[in-house]
């Protein structure tokens, strides 16, 4: 930071044309100022996003990127403002930013918004901060990093409701064995099948010789997932540990710079959207079979057949999620018209497409949630085998939970408490 910081001094001591000092920002970069750069205006004349506030956790994550990307140097940003940005981080209510207006070329209107609650909690802006924090994707860097820890708590999720149901349904472990796995030449069905393994799925020969796809092709299809999931962390690191600002001060000059476009993250994103979507489908399939053993079966304390219909109309909630998620699934990276046809002409649209993808895993993980009660209802109405060790546990907070609740709330208390152990 010391070094381009000094760079960018120096560019500026010798009246070389800069971008943001000599000149204005996007359309406005060939005309010269008619006084010093306000480092404040120029925040505010970006400060027009809208719709409601990220999440507390989502602001943080923001902020923690921008601490990250700021302090890689390049971008001329005076030491101060990242140690005011950690300084964000350690209050009990983060501040106030809008979730829309960033298209992922810079999340101008989100480090607009950040920028000005750093002045308005004491800090001074220095030459070159505004410029810094605009050219920051710390809100897609940030979200995409929460979006890959939670799609990470949705494989557990959905590798346990898919356990269940394979004991629900006597199902056959061939598909899970190590050999099988090995056999396919990819890491990810290899990993997949060895997790549910792990889940106690072995050593059944099944009532079928070959079960429905949804069970069979788990690990083909968790292990996509697993596979998507990886290549979102790979884009995210690269990004965290890169100089991604423009104008990029290094080895002595300041060099225009298109590193702030993050399509490879865009795109991992893209790619987990419709992993999640096949995941969820298989899901949604063992679901449906599921309810056959609910409304047939029993399994409801009492008898009580209004619970049991409840239990099985679960099902049709799954298909309503799954129609959500498929429509999700459709590409958003490609849908932003060019904003400013001379220069600002191409965006990645992150931030969307991670918040469209954050969704649709949340979406998902309710589908694992609904499977989850169906597959134990149908394991206590004495379909198929019961499970040992921590899928039991999972069975047996999934029934108390049940117990205790109405369905919708139910729902939310199974997906809330996600995955084993």
């Amino acid at each position: 930071m010391v070094a381009s910081r000094a760079t960018a001094e120096a560019v500026a001591a010798a009246g070389t044309p800069l971008y943001g000092v000599t000149g204005g920002l996007g359309h406005n970069r060939d005309m010269a100022p008619a006084s010093p750069v306000d480092e404040t205006a120029v925040l505010r004349a970006h400060a027009t996003g809208v719709g409601d506030d990220l999440p507390p956790a989502d602001a943080r994550a923001l902020i923690a990127a921008a601490v990250s990307a700021l302090a890689t140097g390049g971008s001329a940003a005076h030491p101060r403002l990242v140690e005011a940005l950690a300084g964000l981080l350690s209050t009990s209510t983060p501040p106030s930013i809008p979730d829309t207006g960033s298209l992922g070329a810079g999340d101008l209107t989100s480090m607009a918004a950040l920028g000005l609650a750093v002045v308005a909690a004491g800090y001074v802006l220095q030459p070159q901060d505004a410029l810094a924090l605009l050219s920051c994707n710390a809100q897609a860097l940030g979200t995409a990093s929460l979006a890959w820890s939670e799609g990470n708590v949705l494989v557990a999720a959905l590798d346990a409701a898919a356990a269940l149901s394979w004991h629900a349904i006597d199902g056959g472990a061939a598909p899970y064995s190590a050999a099988v796995g090995d056999a396919s030449g990819d890491p990810g069905i290899a990993d997949a099948a060895a997790r549910m393994r792990a889940l106690g799925v072995t050593d059944m020969p099944g009532v079928s010789l070959q079960d429905p796809l949804s069970f069979r092709v788990i690990p083909q299809v968790h292990g996509a997932l697993l596979l998507s999931l990886g290549d979102v962390h790979a884009a995210a690191a690269t990004c965290l540990s890169g100089r991604l600002q423009n104008p990029l001060f290094a080895d002595g000059a300041a060099m225009a710079s298109g590193n702030f476009q993050v399509l490879r993250l865009a795109l991992a994103v893209e790619a987990l959207r419709v992993a999640v979507a096949h995941a969820a489908a298989l899901a949604e399939r063992r679901c449906a079979r599921l309810c056959a053993f609910s409304f047939g079966i029993g399994g409801v304390p009492d008898g009580d057949p209004g619970a049991l219909a409840s239990s099985g109309m679960l099902a049709y909630t799954a298909a309503a999620l799954l129609a959500r998620i498929r429509h999700a699934a459709t590409p958003a990276s490609a849908l932003a018209p060019p904003v400013d046809g001379s220069t600002e002409d191409h965006a990645t649209m992150a931030p969307l497409t991670i918040a469209i993808t954050r969704t649709a895993v949340r979406d998902a993980a309710t589908i694992a949630a609904i499977e989850t009660i169906l597959a134990t209802d149908a394991i206590g109405g004495g379909a198929g085998h019961p499970p040992h060790g921590d899928l039991a546990a999972l069975s047996r907070r999934t029934s108390a939970l049940v117990a205790a609740h109405d369905v919708r709330t139910a729902v939310q208390r199974v997906r809330d408490s996600a995955g084993v152990g």
